[in-house]
């Protein structure tokens, strides 16, 4: 259940809510936090609003979880994938910082659409990932916010043919825990719970063209000699 900003009442029966973190102006999470002892309560952190001091509200608070996610808009550009992936290897450090990695898990979610995604997410720090823009191809449907970009609707949404559409998923879902154990047993791993954060283990291109070509030091061309 998410949360309008300011709300704080009316869903003590729910199995957990989650609220959305905007430079903090939205619903208090210590009174959500008194008001659902034993419900999961989640922080949704956006990469438009990303700041390291959404980690420590989530701790102050007693959540249990943080939703680090964005909208495609936000990670459509190069230069807005590296903002994802320093955000997000940005907050699993900030909690190791404080010694509380432990204390919290990470949902990531967003520009998760194919199956390497997922191992390469976890590297960065992630406990969980959320899939859903992979969902909508497997079903061949256009997500709606795509579907508002470029003018056009699913012939067929939400699906009629449930049973059709669920075993799509799981075959897609199975699909990919096998490229993960694949992946898993090429690096030597049994459990992907130490997967996490385990960035020695991947290749960042901005760090390995650095350390390639930050000393190259690019010459002056040579002044042209006019023979007379």
């Amino acid at each position: 259940m998410r949360l309008t900003d300011g709300e704080v009442t009316g869903f003590e029966r729910a199995a957990g809510v989650e609220a959305t973190y905007h430079t903090w102006d939205g619903a208090d999470l210590g009174t959500l936090r008194k008001t659902l002892p034993h419900g999961i309560l989640s922080l949704r952190v956006p990469l438009s609003t990303y700041e390291r001091e959404a980690a420590d509200v989530a701790l102050d608070a007693g959540a249990d979880l943080i939703h680090f996610t964005c909208d495609w808009k936000d990670v459509d550009t190069i230069s807005g994938i590296n903002q994802y992936i320093r955000s997000l290897r940005d907050l699993h450090a900030r909690l190791l910082e404080v010694s509380r990695r432990d204390a919290i898990s990470v949902l990531a979610s967003g520009p998760i659409a194919a199956a390497e995604h997922v191992p390469k997410t976890i590297i960065l720090g992630a406990d969980a990932v959320g899939v859903d823009l992979a969902l909508y191809a497997v079903m061949e449907c256009v997500p709606p916010n795509h579907a508002l970009h470029l003018g056009r609707f699913p012939e067929e949404f939400p699906l009629s043919d449930v049973p059709w559409g669920t075993q799509r998923i799981v075959n897609l879902m199975n699909a990919w825990r096998d490229q993960l154990l694949e992946i898993m047993g090429a690096m030597g791993m049994r459990e992907v719970r130490r997967l996490r954060g385990e960035t020695g283990r991947a290749i960042f291109q901005d760090e390995a063209e650095r350390e390639a070509f930050g000393d190259i030091k690019v010459r002056q061309p040579a002044k042209e000699v006019v023979a007379r």
